[in-house]
């Protein structure tokens, strides 16, 4: 069984969770209202402790000046919350919203649950300080990983009412929350994936502002009776104003015309939806911009937009519809619940937890440090592994946090051991960069992987065949011609030369396997070469007739010669066949034996 993930849609108004485990998604319900949006609500007991959701917003009645809602805004924010006679953080009250979902979460589920997936407006970028408040918050609320998904890109990921969208789709996700207007533009790939294009936000364009503008048109149509109780500067009487303005507004999602009573002695309020379409109309008109934008800035033309999909509760409102077919002229599609969108799809974004797995990608085959590919820089935020610490195959090494703020594993697909750490978390790193020393083992009975051989593989090898051969023929030619020779044939004189290049050739080989330093393997590289040399040069007679130059040239040919050859038997791995037959040979013990031999010479070499 995997290990349990809470996805929280923390919006302004309301919020809403689900558990998600072995690809499963469980939303998490209200325990004492059973409801599955929570009230993004807190309210403060005398003794510090904070309610959240329905229990802090029955108790805004009796201690108004110790409740908060909408408390999302405020992150980023160096000022406190003042409730009753105590100020909080906008942190804190964040972080006990999310730690009463994690209890509610371990209830579900039978275990404490240390993953965490929030999702948040596209605004929140990079350097944004409500990102590092929204993750200080979910450390605070005690998960030890959390992850943040921009809200348009979660949205993009829930299930369409009607029929699915077809692959190659290019779809505008029109997100008009209740704190924020985020919007985003997805291509679904052949295997329904979501490619996010883009995305963009307004912080100052949510259902909160869509109250704000009516609660100023109703306070304007009842002055003579409103003013006297808001001017008595009455908390209670603000809180009810606004419940009020929001019945309302719901209601004139389905009803043309809506009459109610702030309380039963007060005049009825009638407010028509045309008048609601009026207050709003230039709001709307900005999200309409902010869509145009976006599809400027990813150079998509509107009439290549498959469908436009509505999402959050203020799409609920008719005059959005309306100004979307009129100014998109676009296909609308509705998601199942625009309530719960959002957390819906952030949970299936991370049930694909395989999607945001990298894998190890060594500089050469053999390479001690490893590097990994992400698409675009992102922050090291922790180590797993300990130096000297081992580790099996397939391991999480660490994690990278993408600029969106999502959490990449650093696997490795062999077993090991780690060295050191080369970079510290907090650290910015690129694709292709080292980031830690490893010791890595061959698997026992797996193959051994090896890049392809190119065509400089191949002409170097024949080189070194060529050179080889040159400095046979010119050994033969020597005894033929040479009458100071003192070996009795030219095969003979051919194969002393090749025994002692062969003796700089494993001088050499030594050299590199236990000196890593590049200095330090050139130092010992030079004399072994001329070392090699005079092996090959083994019985020659002091010539005095000006010919030893030609003489080194045939050495020196042999040893660059076989030099070649051997590097290019051990990079095609023929050298591990060789040795198994040779094993064979000579009566090696088991085949099982002579491959493990082979493997860990093939590791090490």
């Amino acid at each position: 069984m995997s290990d349990p993930v809470l996805v929280v849609d923390f919006g302004t108004s309301s919020s809403s969770a689900a558990v998600v485990q072995d690809g499963r998604e469980r939303l998490v319900k209200e325990p004492s209202s059973g409801l599955l949006s929570w009230p993004s609500a807190v309210s403060a007991t005398p003794d510090g402790t904070l309610l959240v959701g329905s229990a802090a917003e029955r108790r805004k009645r009796a201690e108004p000046n110790s409740y908060r809602a909408e408390f999302k805004r405020d992150l980023g924010e160096r000022a406190p919350v003042p409730l009753g006679a105590r100020t909080y953080p906008a942190t804190a009250l964040v972080a006990a919203v999310l730690a009463e979902f994690r209890a509610q979460a371990r209830l579900m589920t039978g275990r404490q649950v240390q993953r965490l997936v929030v999702t948040v407006p596209a605004s929140y970028g990079p350097v944004d300080p409500r990102r590092e408040a929204m993750l200080a918050a979910g450390r605070d609320a005690g998960f030890e990983s959390v992850e943040l998904l921009a809200e348009p890109v979660a949205a993009a990921h829930a299930a369409v009412a009607g029929e699915p969208l077809g692959p190659g789709s290019t779809v505008l996700v029109y997100d008009f929350g209740g704190g924020t207007f985020d919007t985003a533009l997805v291509r679904i790939g052949p295997d329904g994936s979501r490619t996010v294009l883009g995305h963009r936000a307004l912080d100052d364009c949510g259902g909160r502002d869509v109250d704000a503008l009516l609660t100023g048109g109703v306070s304007e149509r009842g002055r003579e009776w409103l003013d006297p109780l808001i001017s008595a500067g009455s908390t209670r009487a603000r809180l009810e104003l606004g419940d009020f303005v929001r019945r309302i507004k719901h209601q004139l999602s389905e009803a043309a015309e809506v009459e109610d009573y702030f309380t039963p002695v007060t005049p009825a309020s009638r407010v028509a939806r045309t008048e609601l379409d009026a207050l709003i109309a230039p709001l709307l008109e900005r999200t309409v911009d902010c869509c145009r934008q976006l599809l400027a800035d990813c150079g998509v033309r509107a009439k290549d937009v498959d469908a436009v999909l509505l999402v959050g509760g203020t799409t609920r409102v008719p005059a959005v519809r309306t100004l979307l077919a009129q100014r998109l002229g676009r296909p609308l599609r509705q998601v199942e619940d625009p309530d719960l969108a959002v957390v819906h799809g952030a949970a299936a974004w991370a049930a694909r937890a395989a999607d945001r797995r990298l894998t190890a990608v060594p500089t050469e085959p053999k390479a001690v440090p490893l590097a990994w590919e992400p698409t675009a820089p992102a922050e090291l935020t922790a180590w797993h592994v300990e130096p000297g610490t081992d580790y099996p195959a397939g391991a999480a090494l660490g994690t990278l946090r993408t600029a969106e703020g999502a959490l990449l594993e650093l696997a490795t697909a062999a077993p090991g051991r780690v060295v050191r750490h080369l970079r510290r978390p907090g650290e910015t790193v690129t694709a292709g960069e080292w980031l830690i020393a490893v010791e890595q083992r061959a698997v026992p009975g797996a193959a051994t992987v090896r890049r392809p051989l190119t065509g400089w593989h191949w002409l170097l090898g024949l080189l070194g065949l060529l050179t080889t051969a040159f400095g046979f023929l010119s050994a033969w030619w020597t005894r033929e011609h040479d009458y100071e020779a003192k070996y009795p044939t030219a095969m003979g004189w051919s194969l002393l030369m090749m025994l002692g290049a062969m003796a700089g050739v494993v001088l050499i080989a030594v050299v590199w396997r236990f000196l890593r330093h590049p200095a330090l393997r050139l130092l010992g590289t030079l004399p072994s070469v001329y070392l090699g040399s005079v092996l090959a040069l083994n019985g020659y007679p002091n010539y005095t007739d000006g010919g030893e130059g030609y003489y080194w040239l045939t050495a020196g040919a042999w040893l660059v010669g076989l030099l070649l050859v051997n590097w290019f038997l051990a990079r095609a791995g023929l050298w591990r066949g060789l040795w198994r037959g040779l094993w064979a040979a000579l009566g090696g013990t088991s085949g099982a034996h002579a491959a493990g031999s082979a493997g860990a010479a093939g590791s090490e070499g």
